[in-house]
């Protein structure tokens, strides 16, 4: 290979460009993995903090207590539609009383015998189930 002074001094100019760059590149490539090596880090402590202070319990229990925390908070959008219109004739206001008043109740019964009264519900209708089956959860 003969090559001249100036193609030379060109190719000597380019392997130091490269080092220079793989040098930088490997510097920056450095720096990111302590960078992600402490972010890592931090979430595994902040999952572990989390871990250490939350109770594990089930998605039945969660919803549960969800359910005795208040009967309107416990309501799908679609049991809140389905329960306004069928059982409390499209009033939102009358039912939000109503489930608020239920939710101070004591057991099951009275809640029967308070709905009985001011709120004749027909329990066989998929509405009337549904509503059944909530108030059991909520007095259980």
């Amino acid at each position: 290979m003969n090559f001249e002074k100036e193609e030379i001094k060109l190719f000597l100019e380019q392997i130091s460009a490269l080092e220079k760059s793989s040098n930088e590149a490997i510097e920056i490539l450095k720096q990111l993995k302590v960078g992600l090596e402490t972010e890592a880090g931090r979430m595994d402590l902040e999952n572990k903090i989390v871990a250490e202070n939350e109770p594990v319990g089930f998605l039945g229990d969660k919803i549960s207590k969800e359910i005795h925390a208040g009967l309107t908070k416990s309501l799908t959008l679609n049991q809140r539609f389905m329960f306004c219109r069928e059982l409390f004739k499209g009033e939102e206001k009358e039912m939000s009383q109503t489930l608020a008043y239920i939710n101070t109740l004591e057991n099951m019964e009275s809640a029967l015998d308070y709905l009985d009264k001011n709120h004749p519900i027909q329990w066989e209708t998929e509405a009337g189930i549904a509503f059944r089956e909530l108030l059991e959860k909520r007095f259980a």
